[in-house]
């Protein structure tokens, strides 16, 4: 049986409008060599785009795969740019190539912080599931999971003096773990709240935190001698450590001498000038500069003063002691303050409330800060420290490539090239081909509508007819101004509906009248009830005109373009027609002006108003859950449309309007029969409120978005649902079909704007169903039990790694690659057998053809294949999930291939993972201790000539640098580094000899 119908697949386009999403942090990054601090990464919903802050451009864009960025930090040598993500994956992306070829699974949520140590060879990660996990970013594996935090993980820095790692948590704990032997060995409880920062000052001596007061409190690091703890007494050891713990409040209870590697004592506050809690706290790389803020637009910057000059003023401030002491008779001491260590240097009022930044001081004093604001923009700033009085400068301000507040409103050319969006203070013209900005009018207003009696308490409801607001904030209010756009951007002919009724458009809105004096006009409809018309050219104000008493909700423009209908807060539905009058201020231009003819009266509030495509009917959504139909021409009642629990918060009609559909706050799409009024089909649309409907053009089929973050296509004569899009971050508000139904363009609360374009790839709807439900049960695969390895108890150290659908279907290939190995070991024994037992040689049996395929390989190298393309960091895991059955053929293997030399490095990894996680069932089993012993033997052999193969290259590469230097008279980068900085020692001891001889 063939296909009825044909669906055409509508493939996910460009994704525009979003400056920087305010889930991630921005970091300044290096490209190609070029100079610090002019290049910034943010994270844009999946993706991470990296901006050219002196000239706005965007240079690079890293490809997300579906989830949100929400983490980011570049390497130490600036060359590596590790992302987090909201399903607790992360990437570590090149910023050469911009490609990914290193990823790590281990978290369930998502991805709160993430730091690399000096060398950039381990990467440290926490998370919103409370887990701290450890990385081996050179091996691309996972060390260990620290496990001790009862909330979100909000900061980690390593200690690379002792190998320390110290995080810190929502949970309002500080704790230090030693990663040698992956224990927790000390917990600060001195916070009454949430610990959001902290960063390390004074070469690693001090620890600054950051809590939900206006405090930074201070603490001092000292590191024990472990050679005093064993000289000590043990009385001696017990009694300082009951003494210390009665002074500082930070110690933990249960803490033995042997778990004290050092000791922290707080020695004061800095206070803030903001009352809130800390968002960002974070210092340059040399820990000079101290940059905080808090929830509000205030950036505050302390100065870390050095020990130098500490020493310098503690000396006078002793001096003037000691001489009035002398005076008065008194002790002259002076006590050592925090204020004298950090002092304030001043603070940096932003533009808006912000979310992230990073700060990069020069060695002439001068530091640039780069500052994510929570509307969609980017912002950075100069300070030059080494003045008294510091004065900021704003460099650049990176705003045009996006809305700062939600798009409410969507709509496409009469062409299918221009896309207009609009929010709360701007309206962008966007070219489709490029998805970039064309033009910008600055004065637009949001939309909300308030529906029901959820309008006390706050709910916002979009309506299918509020295209595009446009005007002045009514009162500086963004709620309720709503206005659709004259002819989307640009001027339409007559539709073939009216060619064939005989109608033409108004003259000034036809393509062949004054199309300057159409497309330049806009009006507007208001919270406060008045209809304001606008010159798009200059975003100037035309006329105001008094429409309704309360908000204006719903606007629509007649389908023969001679008028616009408007509905209002006052239950009132007003017709007005469009005029060309003459204006002063014009000269002899004419304007568009909109006057009123008829007024319909309601019982309720108007939500939506729709006219037909024959303007034979008007639908009018009401606040009791009702659509009323009205004939157009004398307004008389013609059908009411009930069945809805909630109001209905958009609408459309299709072409030949035969048919309505509705979407409602009670997440069900209802269609109807235009003749009778009857409901076809009730169908549950979202998971949330259905925000927006919209026919395609001359079909029945219609698209729907939801506060579910979801846009579904509809078929409204068969009552099927064709397909989902996913892919924005937020609650959906909008959706724009283009007028030949080849793209669809889709506006959210991430600030992003989409665009779909529809394929030549057929749907078959069954198939579609089907995928659906593998996706669910690899999710619910995904998010089972972990795999536990036996004889291990649950600890504060655990593996890293975790079960995902990659995994198990590694996990699955091995598992058929061993069936193959048994299957082509059995087809060779039966072989071997026959010759035997016909005392010639038979033919060989035929291979595989999987093996065939491969470059008829051997069923062992078949394995190793399987296995060396198995990705690292998800190898272990894989490993785990593997029952035990197929691990005796997976030990006789490895002894294979180190016998034969192949892939030494990974077959030990692999070796030794299977001994730890399965050691009591393997030696417990009499027929593998001849394996284990060939093992033992092979395994020490070629690791032993792999040892010696690198020290032979590496002593030959340190011959060949010699040789290189005496040839050519020059010295490496390394050498000449160290050398400089001899040099510049030994001036320096000669520079105190002088001072010293002199004096």
């Amino acid at each position: 049986m063939g296909l009825t119908r044909q669906y055409l697949r509508y493939a996910a386009g460009p994704v525009f409008g979003v400056i920087a999403s305010p889930k991630a942090n921005v970091a300044f990054v290096t490209l190609r060599g070029g100079e610090r601090a002019r290049y910034a990464a943010v994270g844009a919903c999946e993706q991470v785009f990296v901006w050219d802050l002196r000239t706005a451009e965007k240079v690079l864009v890293l490809e997300g795969k579906k989830h949100a960025v929400t983490c980011l930090r570049p390497s130490p040598d600036g060359v590596h740019l590790a992302v987090g993500y909201e399903d607790g994956s992360i990437r570590v992306f090149s910023l050469r190539s911009g490609d990914s070829h290193v990823s790590f699974n281990g978290h369930k949520s998502a991805v709160s912080v993430i730091r690399y140590d000096d060398l950039g060879a381990r990467l440290v990660s926490g998370s919103r599931d409370t887990d701290v996990i450890v990385w081996d970013v050179i091996n691309e594996c996972g060390l260990y999971r620290l496990r001790g935090h009862k909330d979100d993980v909000t900061q980690a820095l390593f200690l690379n003096k002792k190998n320390l790692l110290v995080t810190s948590s929502k949970d309002s704990f500080v704790k230090w773990w030693d990663l040698d032997t992956q224990h927790c060995f000390k917990t600060m409880v001195g916070h009454r709240s949430e610990v959001w920062g902290m960063v390390l000052l004074n070469q690693e001596n001090r620890l600054l935190t950051g809590s939900a007061d206006s405090e930074l409190r201070a603490w001092d690091i000292s590191y024990l001698e472990e050679a005093k703890e064993v000289d000590e007494p043990q009385e001696k050891k017990k009694k300082s450590l009951d003494d210390d713990d009665d002074k500082n409040e930070d110690e933990g209870p249960n803490e033995t001498p042997e778990e004290r590697i050092l000791g922290c004592k707080k020695v004061g506050s800095v206070l803030r000038e903001g009352r809130d809690r800390v968002v960002s706290l974070t210092t340059d790389p040399r820990s000079n500069i101290i940059v905080c803020h808090g929830l509000d637009a205030t950036l505050e910057i302390f100065s870390v003063i050095p020990e130098e000059e500490v020493q310098k003023k503690m000396e006078q401030r002793l001096n003037k002691a000691r001489k009035k002491a002398r005076a008065e008779g008194g002790t002259g001491e002076v006590k050592r303050k925090l204020s004298d260590e950090i002092q304030r240097l001043t603070s940096i009022k932003a533009s808006f409330k912000i979310r992230s930044l990073d700060c990069l001081l020069s060695p002439q004093g001068e530091m640039k800060m780069v500052l994510l604001l929570q509307n969609n923009t980017v912002e950075t700033y100069t300070l030059k420290t080494k003045e008294d009085n510091p004065v900021p400068n704003k460099t650049s301000h990176l705003t045009l490539g996006g809305h700062r507040t939600d798009v409410r409103t969507l709509a496409f050319s009469s062409d299918n090239i221009a896309l207009l969006s609009a929010s709360a203070e701007t309206a962008k013209v966007w070219n489709r081909c490029s998805t970039r900005l064309s033009v910008v009018v600055v004065v637009v207003v949001v939309v909300v509508c308030f529906c029901n009696k959820e309008r006390q308490k706050g709910s916002m409801w979009s309506c299918v007819n509020s295209l595009l607001w446009q005007g002045y904030a009514a009162g500086g209010s963004h709620h309720g101004v709503r206005v659709r756009p004259l002819l989307s951007v640009c001027p339409r002919r007559q539709t073939d509906h009216h060619r064939d009724q005989g109608r033409t458009p108004h003259p000034a809105l036809d393509g062949g009248g004054t199309p300057s004096i159409a497309c330049n006009s806009l009006p507007v409809s208001s919270q406060s009830g008045k209809l304001q018309i606008f010159d798009l050219a200059s975003g100037s104000l035309l006329e105001t005109i008094d429409a309704h008493q309360g908000a204006t909700w719903a606007v629509c423009l007649s389908p023969d373009q001679r008028g616009i209908v408007t509905g209002g807060a006052d239950k009132t539905v007003k017709f007005w027609d469009f005029e060309l009058i003459k204006d002063k201020k014009l000269g002899p231009n004419k304007r568009l002006t909109a006057k009123h003819t008829r007024t319909l009266q309601l019982d309720e509030d108007v939500l939506c108003v729709r006219y037909s495509p024959d303007q034979r009917l008007l639908a009018v959504s009401l606040l009791d859950c009702t659509v009323k139909i009205f004939y157009t021409d004398t307004l008389k009642f013609f059908l009411s449309l009930y069945g809805h629990k909630f109001p209905v918060l958009c609408l459309d009609i299709s072409h030949d309007s035969t048919l309505i559909a509705t979407g409602s706050a009670d997440r069900n799409v209802k269609v109807w029969g235009l003749d009778f009024g009857d409901c076809h089909r009730s169908m549950f649309a979202h998971d949330d409120s259905v925000m927006f409907l919209q026919f395609v053009p001359k079909t029945h089929l219609f698209f729907t978005a939801g506060k579910d973050r979801k846009i579904k296509q509809w078929d409204a004569d068969k009552f099927e649902h064709i397909q989902t899009l996913e892919g924005h971050h937020g609650e959906v508000w909008c959706v724009a079909v283009s007028p030949n139904g080849d793209y669809v363009a889709s506006s959210a609360h991430d600030k992003s704007l989409r665009l779909w374009q529809r394929s030549r790839e057929p749907i078959i709807l069954d198939e579609e169903k089907e995928m659906e439900r593998e996706a669910e049960f690899e999710e619910t695969l995904a998010n089972g039990d972990e795999p536990v390895v036996p004889g291990e108890a649950r600890g504060e150290a655990e593996l890293a790694g975790r079960k995902t659908v990659e995994t198990v279907k590694a996990a699955e290939r091995i598992m058929e690659a061993l069936e193959l190995y048994r299957e082509e070991s059995r087809k060779l024994q039966e072989h071997k057998a026959a010759c035997e037992e016909a005392g010639k040689e038979l033919p060989s049996p035929k291979m595989s053809p999987i093996l065939v395929a491969c470059g008829s390989i051997s069923p062992s190298r078949y394995v190793l294949d399987v296995i060396r393309k198995v990705r690292s960091s998800e190898l272990e895991v894989s490993l785990l999930v593997l029952p035990f059955s197929y691990v005796p053929d997976l030990l006789t293997l490895f002894s294979t291939h180190l016998q034969q030399g192949l892939e030494v490095e990974l077959v030990c990894r692999c070796l030794f993972y299977l001994l730890r996680i399965h050691f009591g069932r393997i030696t417990s089993n009499q027929m593998l201790l001849s394996v284990i012993d060939d093992l033992r033997t092979h395994t020490i052999t070629k690791v032993r000539e792999i040892r010696d193969l690198l020290g032979f290259n590496s002593a030959g590469l340190q011959f060949l640098q010699r040789e290189t230097e005496s040839r050519e008279n020059m010295m490496f980068f390394t050498a000449a580094a160290d050398t400089f900085k001899e040099k510049k020692k030994k001036k320096k001891r000669k520079r105190e000899r002088a001072v010293l001889t002199v004096t």
